[in-house]
């Protein structure tokens, strides 16, 4: 067993941790190598602390809190420096310390992330996802999402992604341009669908093909198999590339024309492509075909959150925001009782206050602020709108 000193950390060490006297094992030789030079570097210190806590591994918990900063903090400050491969070890020590720190893990992750250690920033991101939530980390799904995307897994893209539109309504260029990208190319023809059982009685020639269920479930897509024209089968599913999702809904609603009694059975498609659809137009900043793709959708069922809300986002894209407040104001309307989606309040907040609707401003934030305390942007608003009434 080796013999060790106990030592005080020198500036600016000592503000590296949370408590400035806490003392740090090093072999008794090495301390007094370091009193006849310079004050010692944290990547030493730490080799110490290691092998302190192999030779006496009870006292583990006992560095656990202050090793654990050290460790993280000298991480952090490689990364920063450009030596990103060297910090790979301080944050894995400061995970071994303290496994449930949010912080060190998402800073790890996102240096594997940078060295293009795919597999395993992916394992520390779905770690990360397993401690928080998205209304605090939202980055992480993003990221996550990117490596997946990069990969070629592009319903796994939508799978994380998707979710969030609908709970969150993201106000994140990145966000949306991967999620519209994963949608167009995450329907590869090939895999997609199999010739299904017609139901009697249509008008038409349609062919109906059933979705490959992993397909159907991770793009949130009702059961029903899609109708389309015999003739329009290559057209939207090319034998390469994706499917055309646009022209599918179109056939759909084709299909409903010729055939009404199946519009209560087909509607719920019509809203799902629509709004798959419109995401991916919308992503590639077409926003005025986004509001005639969500339309569509809008026309079998006016009181579609989902399509409300990003018919209102592609209104205020457009710069109507009149007519963005007015979607805005029904989608609020229609939000079940104890639900929030932060950006739609948030965006209506701010219109409503540039309109010189002061009070409905405030109602607005004030909602928003019970759901989320503490965020910067509403407390902000919420202010500044307090100020001018006073």
């Amino acid at each position: 067993m080796s013999l060790f000193a106990f030592i005080e950390l020198p500036p600016p060490l000592d503000t590296w941790v949370s408590d400035p006297h806490e003392l740090f094992p090093m072999r008794v030789q090495v301390a007094a190598e370091l009193e006849q030079g310079d004050a010692p570097e944290p990547e030493r210190i730490l080799f110490e602390l290691e092998r302190y806590l192999v030779e006496n591994p009870a006292r583990l918990a006992r560095y656990a809190e202050a090793g654990g900063q050290l460790a993280f903090r000298t991480a952090f400050e490689l990364f920063s420096n450009g030596l990103s491969e060297e910090s790979l070890q301080f944050y894995a020590l400061s995970l071994r310390l303290r496994p449930g720190d949010v912080a060190t893990r998402l800073n790890y992750a996102i240096a594997l992330h940078g060295l293009e250690y795919r597999s395993e920033a992916l394992a520390e991101y779905n770690r990360v996802m397993g401690m928080t939530t998205p209304d605090t980390h939202f980055r992480v799904w993003v990221l996550a999402a990117q490596i997946h995307y990069l990969r070629g897994e592009y319903s796994d893209v939508v799978r994380l992604l998707r979710p969030l539109a609908e709970t969150l309504f993201p106000q994140d260029a990145e966000y949306w341009d991967l999620l519209g990208e994963a949608i167009t190319k995450g329907w590869k023809a090939p895999e997609a669908v199999q010739i299904a059982e017609a139901p009697g009685a249509i008008v038409g020639d349609f062919v109906f093909y059933e979705l490959n269920a992993h397909l159907r479930d991770q793009f949130g897509l009702p059961p029903e198999p899609i109708p389309l024209r015999r003739e329009s089968r290559e057209r939207i599913f090319p034998e390469h590339g994706p499917v055309a999702l646009l022209e599918m809904l179109r056939e759909v609603e084709i299909f409903m024309q010729l055939n009404p009694d199946f519009l209560a059975v087909y509607a719920p498609l019509v809203c799902a492509l629509a709004y798959l659809a419109g995401m991916a137009v919308a992503a590639e900043g077409d926003h005025a075909q986004a509001l005639q793709i969500y339309a569509i959708g809008l026309a079998v069922e006016p009181d579609n959150i989902p399509l409300r809300s990003h018919s209102a986002l592609s209104l205020h894209c457009l710069g109507q925001r009149s007519e963005a407040r007015n979607e805005l104001e029904r989608v609020v309307a229609m939000t079940p009782k104890g639900t929030i989606l932060p950006l739609a309040w948030m965006m209506l907040a701010r219109i409503c206050a540039d309109e010189g609707n002061r009070a409905r401003a405030i109602e607005l934030l004030e909602q928003l602020e019970s759901v989320a305390p503490g965020e910067k942007g509403v407390q902000k608003l919420l202010s500044s709108m307090q100020r001018r009434g006073q």
